[in-house]
């Protein structure tokens, strides 16, 4: 990952592409591949469409919640304009987006985990 980084802001300052642009990039790319990474790699008691239950719900429901708040807030505080002109229209919604809806599906993963929640959801365990 580190090397990503590196090689990405690399790459920018060769090509004199502007910093927050390769900076919204290489954030989608490494919380795209470590959430992967992660649920991945992680072992979980769940069966596939009760984990896959979770983490879209978590994808769609909280990390949308998260990305139109951060949105809301940034308008309210008058630095989207700003944001928007640094990094681009489309790069900044595209990546935000992702992230959160990435960080979302973490978020589900680690709901999902619970045991409380498993058995409020699904009555006893199979």
């Amino acid at each position: 990952m580190l090397i990503v980084v590196v090689a990405g802001f690399g790459f920018a300052l060769l090509l004199d592409i502007d910093l927050i642009r390769i900076a919204f990039i290489v954030a989608v790319f490494v919380v795209v591949v470590g959430v992967a990474g992660y649920i991945r790699m992680s072992s979980s008691k769940l069966t596939r469409g009760r984990r896959a239950t979770f983490l879209f719900v978590g994808a769609s429901v909280i990390g949308f919640s998260i990305w139109a708040a951060m949105t809301f807030a940034l308008s309210a505080a008058g630095l989207m304009p700003h944001l928007i002109d640094a990094a681009g229209d489309l790069l900044f919604i595209g990546s935000t987006l992702v992230i959160c809806l990435f960080g979302g599906a973490f978020i589900g993963e680690l709901i999902g985990r619970i045991k409380a929640v498993q058995i409020r959801l699904f009555g006893g365990m199979d």
